[in-house]
């Protein structure tokens, strides 16, 4: 089907504001990550869930909207972040696609 709005002068009218840039951080790591800094991944459970609730309010509270894992040579720190994230409890990550759809900051 043919729509007018999307050719020449008709998609300025789709968008009320132009352009909009956004802040990403594509290149971050997880307590998993041989470059992590801080306290990494133990054997303690809840420990470890400490630590994933602490860089989701880290994430959260950062100016990026979205960001990219970069823990080389392991998945551990995505999969621990996956499975806090399925925990009831776990603090409500809103950025990245992490959060559920329309999950919005108060």
């Amino acid at each position: 089907m043919f729509n007018h709005r999307m050719i020449g002068w008709g998609i300025a009218g789709m968008f009320s504001r132009g352009s909009e840039w956004r802040e990403w951080d594509l290149h971050i790591h997880s307590p998993a990550s041989f470059h992590w800094d801080g306290e990494r991944f133990g054997s303690e459970k809840a420990r470890n869930n400490y630590l994933i609730d602490e860089m989701i309010r880290a994430l959260n509270d950062a100016a990026s909207i979205a960001f990219g894992l970069m823990d080389y040579w392991t998945f551990d720190g995505w999969f621990e972040l996956k499975t806090r994230q399925a925990q009831q409890g776990a603090p409500a990550p809103w950025r990245s696609g992490l959060g559920p759809v329309g999950h919005e900051r108060s």
